[in-house]
């Protein structure tokens, strides 16, 4: 099971750092990545309840990016992923995770409809 999120860019751009050069953008806290492993642990214990033995992942990243790289490290024989999001112009316009997963998977891509 793998989930992904991105972390928050602080605006710090006015400021000077001790050298005299300016202050870079700087990352906020853990909260999407805690968020994250707390979506993927209690899923875990949903599927761990029926019996299957489950691992979770939470990636930095893009959802789809995150779940390809886990599928190839893990020399995956199957990805299943949801379907949300995947309807109308905006499937189109903005792409989406299943679609990206579909086509560029190093396994066999099992869609689930979750709309």
């Amino acid at each position: 099971m793998v989930t992904a999120y991105r972390p928050v860019r602080a605006a710090v751009m006015a400021g000077v750092s001790a050298s005299g050069g300016a202050i870079a953008p700087a990352w906020l806290g853990d909260d999407e990545r805690v968020a994250a492993e707390e979506v993927v642990r209690r899923a875990m214990e949903r599927l761990e309840s029926t019996g299957a033995a489950v691992r979770s992942l939470a990636r930095l990243g893009e959802p789809a990016d995150a779940l390809l790289a886990v599928a190839a490290e893990l020399d995956a024989d199957l990805i299943v992923v949801g379907n949300r999001g995947m309807s109308g112009v905006r499937r189109y316009l903005l792409g989406n995770v299943a679609d990206r997963v579909a086509h560029h998977a190093p396994c066999s891509v099992h869609i689930v409809h979750t709309c």
